[in-house]
C-alpha cells in the first residue's frame, strides 16, 4: 500500500527562508532611509510651526510681551530671551530624538510688529545620516525652508492670487527684488503681498 505524506521538504523550506532574507536585505535599508528622512521633515515642520506660533503670539500682543522660540530647547517662550522668560508660559515643540539642531539657537519676535530679533538659519540634521538635512531660514521677510534639494518655500506675489511655491536657492534674489516673501502665503483674508 502506498502512503502519501503531506508537508514541505527541507529544500522548499530553505528556499522560502532565502527569499525572506533577500527581501529583508533590500527593504530594511530603504525603510530606514525613509524613516530618517521623515524625522528631518517632521522636525522642520515642528520648527516652522513653532516660529509661526511665536510670531503670532507676539503680533497679537498676548500678555503684553515679546515671544520667541529656542531651537535648542524646542520651546516657545514669553519674554525677550530664553534665559529671562516667563517659565509658566512655555510651550513645548518636541523634535524627534534623532535630530541635531545647529545654527541660530533663539529668535524673539517683537510685540505687535512681529519683527524677528535675529535673522539666520536653524539647521536640522539626522544624527545617523548627516546627508538628511533641512535648513529653516528666518529673515525679516518671513520663514522659509531650504532642504537637501536646495529649494526654498516662498510666497509668490507675481500670481493672482498669491501662491506658495518652491524655488531653487539661486532664484531667491530675483524673487526678493520682485516683492516675494519667504515662507508660505497667508490665507486670502490676510494677504501679505502688496
Amino acid at each position: 500500500m502506498y502512503v502519501r505524506h503531506f508537508g514541505f521538504t527541507v529544500v522548499e523550506l530553505l528556499m522560502v527562508i532565502a527569499m525572506i532574507a533577500v527581501i529583508s536585505a533590500i527593504s530594511v535599508p530603504a525603510f530606514r532611509s525613509y524613516q530618517l528622512h521623515n524625522d528631518v521633515v517632521t522636525a522642520s515642520e515642528q520648527v516652522m510651526q513653532a516660529l509661526a506660533r511665536a510670531k503670532l503670539l507676539a503680533q497679537s500682543g498676548k500678555n503684553g510681551s515679546a515671544w520667541g522660540f529656542s531651537s535648542v530647547n524646542s520651546v516657545i517662550f514669553q519674554g525677550n530671551s530664553y534665559g529671562t522668560r516667563v517659565v509658566a508660559s512655555d510651550e513645548q515643540y518636541p523634535l524627534p530624538a534623532g535630530i541635531v539642531v545647529t545654527g541660530m539657537t533663539e529668535v524673539t519676535f517683537a510685540q505687535l510688529s512681529g519683527v524677528p530679533s535675529a535673522v539666520g538659519s536653524i539647521i536640522l540634521t539626522s544624527k545617523i545620516d548627516p546627508s538628511q538635512q533641512v535648513t529653516v531660514i528666518v529673515s525679516a521677510a518671513g520663514v522659509g525652508l531650504s532642504g537637501s534639494a536646495n529649494n526654498l518655500t516662498i510666497c509668490f506675489c507675481g500670481a493672482s492670487p498669491e501662491r506658495t511655491i518652491s524655488i531653487p536657492n539661486s532664484e531667491w534674489p530675483a524673487h526678493q527684488e520682485n516683492g516675494d516673501y519667504l515662507g508660505a502665503c497667508h490665507e486670502e483674508t490676510n494677504p501679505i503681498c502688496p
